[in-house]
């Protein structure tokens, strides 16, 4: 019979499980060493520490290095797929063009600094070639969605010029104040808008 201190009547010990690790946790952990303390050190032991957990645990989960970068890689990818949903949603138009979308997701994660670009960084410092799925998407949206209109060559300057500002941001590179990179924003998004119409 079980009593409330843990023992049954014959004095064993009952098996308390530890809760299972949230892999989100430790996704979350990585990126929190990168910001902190650069790519190159975001180690396996860093990640578990900063987490609360032991190495072990982090193992369970993820079992080696590659496969959390690789995790934090998908997550990257899930988060801004999510995030040009939530631009399609802040331009009230479903049939708004694609150019349209990426400029207001980029001007969204700016705003917001919820871009993962920790993982990026991550990824790029410890195992670059995880980052060619990554790429290709990029390649096949440009080729596919971004700059395909009779304006292409225009549509790949203002295209540009948007991930341009993203990336000076995420890197950390004071080129713009947020108001300034409000306005090229804005800018940016009368120019699509231009395009579309003509």
């Amino acid at each position: 019979m079980y009593r409330p201190d843990g023992f049954f009547k014959d004095g064993t010990k009952t098996l308390i499980m530890a809760p299972p690790i949230s892999k989100e946790l430790i996704l979350d952990a990585a990126e929190s060493v990168v910001r902190e303390v650069g790519a190159t050190h975001m180690t396996l032991e860093a990640v578990a520490e900063r987490a609360g957990i032991s190495k072990g645990g982090l193992l369970y989960n993820f079992p080696n290095k590659d496969a959390l970068l690789q995790a934090m890689i998908n997550r990257m990818m899930e988060a801004l797929e999510a995030a040009r949903g939530r631009a399609r949603e802040h331009l009230g138009n479903k049939d708004a063009d694609e150019l349209t979308v990426e400029i207001q997701m980029l001007a969204d994660l700016d705003a917001a600094e919820s871009c993962r670009g920790a993982t990026f960084l991550a990824v790029m410092a410890n195992q670059p070639d995880l980052m060619i799925p990554f790429h290709e998407s990029i390649s096949q949206r440009c080729s596919k969605d971004l700059l395909v209109s009779e304006c292409s060559h225009q549509a790949a300057v203002v295209y540009l010029a948007a991930m341009g500002m993203h990336l000076a941001k995420l890197l950390s590179i004071p080129l713009l104040t947020a108001e300034r990179r409000a306005k090229i924003y804005s800018d940016l998004l009368d120019q699509a808008k231009q395009m579309r119409e003509n």
